[in-house]
């Protein structure tokens, strides 16, 4: 499993998790929950290097990633970022409000295990939502 697999160089991990789909498929439904989840992973599409090796993923329910092998931390960060902006200007959501994501990073070193690149980024994500004082909805 790739999770615990330890690497061989750094690994850079960004989580982004969708804000409000629970919401937006209780008040409108799944079809426009649908259209949610594409327009972040159109986003994350753009925002994803397209380097060797470099892959964003749908994880699962409102949860994507994006693994970038040899990533130090800033690139992880900028990807971050990247992401962040992507979002801000993301068309479709079916909602009358922007489509949004909490966003974390995370890195593994050399000879880590992957997974603790993934707890990093999903603490940073967290720790997003707390502060914007979004939950799981």
């Amino acid at each position: 499993m790739a999770k615990t697999t330890e690497t061989s160089g750094p690994v850079g991990v960004v989580l982004a998790d969708v804000d409000g789909l629970k919401a937006t498929n209780d008040a409108l439904g799944h079809e426009a929950g649908d259209r949610l989840l594409i327009a972040v992973a159109n986003a994350i599409s753009k925002a994803t290097p397209s380097e060797a090796g470099a892959m964003a993923a749908r994880l699962g329910g409102d949860e994507f990633g994006i693994l970038l092998p040899g990533a130090l931390s800033g690139r992880a960060a900028r990807i971050a970022e990247t992401l962040r902006r992507s979002l801000d200007g993301a068309e479709g959501s079916p909602v009358d409000r922007p489509v949004s994501a909490s966003i974390g990073f995370g890195l593994a070193g050399s000879g880590d295990m992957v997974s603790f690149a993934f707890a990093e980024a999903d603490r940073g994500l967290y720790e997003v939502k707390a502060r914007r004082s979004v939950g799981r909805r």
